[in-house]
């Protein structure tokens, strides 16, 4: 009887965490869609020999692009279908519209990339490599800056600690929605038991903002009413980055849900690009172009 009991927990733990809170749980595959008119494919290789689907998207005046952002998407919607690259066009439309090209990519497990083990490990690795695509194809004068949402802000807050493959980190953050600790977020949707259960196979969202590099300006935004993730995780991360030296900004907002805060508001993302235009290229990214 205790066995089976356990078990219908499990079971139910399995199927109650959302994609986007909890690594052991993300579901494989999702959408794989033709890339857009006007939007280059071009595949690249984590340090492990895996494939990942990456697109590159123009700024809306190529002839006036002043830099690149490397876009970490996020896993599920509010209605929990599954998010691919497909989906960066729309939540990356104000930032091409203001002059940035945008490379998106796709996790291993996911959409047209190979198929692979989803580890925060893993995707930290595939980041990394995105990372390093993206600053090889800036002009050595323009930044790289990396913007996440939701589980893709953990992550450029992981590239903010750990950089490029090279060691590189971007040149600036702006973290959405972002979660800060993997058995935290387990906890809001399975109370307790998912904080017993789940967990990661390595450092989380709070350890990374500990340890960015020096001088790698970030940006935190949430919105009081996200259904997804409760803005408490913003608080936490920003006393988890009290002691850092770099500057952090934390932008709470009482409406925007989960996604409209990307895509809708219109003052938010006028601070976003205010933010992003004071990045300037990393030394180590700039001699290492010449």
């Amino acid at each position: 009887m205790t066995h089976r009991l356990f078990a219908a927990c499990a079971a139910l733990i399995a199927c109650a965490l959302p994609s986007c809170t909890t690594m052991s749980f993300i579901p494989s595959g999702g959408r794989v869609e033709a890339a857009p008119d006007g939007v280059e494919v071009h595949p690249i290789r984590a340090p492990d020999g895996i494939t990942l689907n990456c697109w590159v998207l123009p700024a809306a005046d190529p002839g006036r692009t002043i830099g690149t952002v490397l876009y970490l998407h996020g896993v599920a919607t509010g209605n929990q279908s599954q998010i691919t690259v497909i989906d960066s066009v729309g939540m990356t439309a104000f930032l091409r519209a203001a002059g940035y090209r945008v490379v998106a990519f796709d996790y291993r497990g996911l959409g047209g990339s190979d198929p692979g083990r989803i580890t925060a490990q893993a995707w930290l690795a595939d980041s990394r490599a995105a990372l390093s695509f993206a600053r090889s194809i800036t002009p050595g004068d323009q930044p790289t800056i990396a913007v996440g949402h939701s589980i893709g802000g953990v992550f450029a807050l992981g590239l903010g600690a750990h950089g490029d493959i090279s060691g590189v980190p971007p040149d600036a953050i702006v973290s959405y929605g972002a979660i800060s600790g993997w058995r935290a977020a387990a906890h809001d949707r399975v109370p307790v038991l998912g904080f017993l259960v789940a967990g990661n196979d390595g450092p989380g969202p709070r350890d990374w903002i500990r340890s960015m590099s020096a001088g790698v300006p970030a940006m935190l935004v949430h919105a009081s009413d996200d259904p997804q993730v409760p803005v408490y995780h913003l608080h936490r991360l920003v006393l988890a980055a009290a002691a850092s030296p770099n500057q952090l900004l934390g932008i709470e907002r009482p409406r925007g849900g989960h996604e409209q805060i990307v895509t809708d508001d219109a003052f938010v993302q006028s601070l976003v690009l205010a933010f992003m235009t004071r990045a300037a290229p990393h030394p180590d990214a700039r001699s290492a172009r010449k």
